[in-house]
């Protein structure tokens, strides 16, 4: 596959399974026997990245105006700035991305949850009871904001999980025992991200 712009010339060759990482820097995997061969030039410079795999061992080349260089930082600056690019032309890869990008979401739904409730903990253990809503974590310091659940992009969906009433206090209110996500999708997992 080729393609050109404005004196800037892009071929690439390729062959079985590839994915990249989810930062578009590098190759993350490579089927067996598979290889990718990037070549980029502009203004009279070649750049070539070939990747191959084999025996379950990926190797890299990289090459300017056809004289091997080192795999060194200098390599891999070149490839991380053009895999993105790539991708957007070629479309290789794509069929990993929605997969990747719906794990780095299940990574910041992990995290908030870890704040939140770490925070709760924190409350509790300092007050003797439980906060009465979220933005007691941020107005007493334990957060500096309330995190937005990334599946239904607020900071208002948290589903709340009340404590026990208190027996030594029976007129109190309940507070935020817990917290989960307010999206009813399915996991990578399928598992519910509410029952996280």
């Amino acid at each position: 596959m080729n393609w050109s712009n404005n004196g800037e010339r892009v071929s690439v060759r390729e062959s079985g399974a590839i994915e990249f990482t989810e930062d578009l820097t590098d190759v993350k995997t490579l089927a067996d026997g598979a290889y990718l061969t990037l070549r980029h030039t502009i203004d009279g410079v070649s750049h070539e990245v070939e990747i191959r795999s084999s025996n379950s061992t990926i190797t890299r080349t990289y090459s300017i105006d056809g004289r091997i260089r080192p795999w060194d930082d200098e390599a891999r600056r070149w490839l991380a700035s053009q895999l993105p690019k790539l991708v957007r032309q070629s479309g290789i890869g794509a069929e990993a991305r929605p997969r990747q990008i719906l794990a780095a979401r299940e990574a910041m739904l992990k995290e908030g949850l870890f704040q939140l409730r770490d925070a709760i903990d924190r409350y509790y253990a300092d007050k003797g009871r439980y906060p009465a809503a979220l933005d007691s974590l941020v107005s007493n310091g334990y957060v500096r904001k309330i995190p937005k659940d990334p599946f239904t992009d607020s900071t208002e969906t948290w589903q709340i999980v009340p404590s026990a009433s208190d027996p030594s206090h029976p007129t109190a209110a309940p507070g935020i025992h817990d917290v989960k996500s307010g999206s009813d999708a399915t996991a990578l997992d399928g598992s519910k991200y509410s029952d996280w």
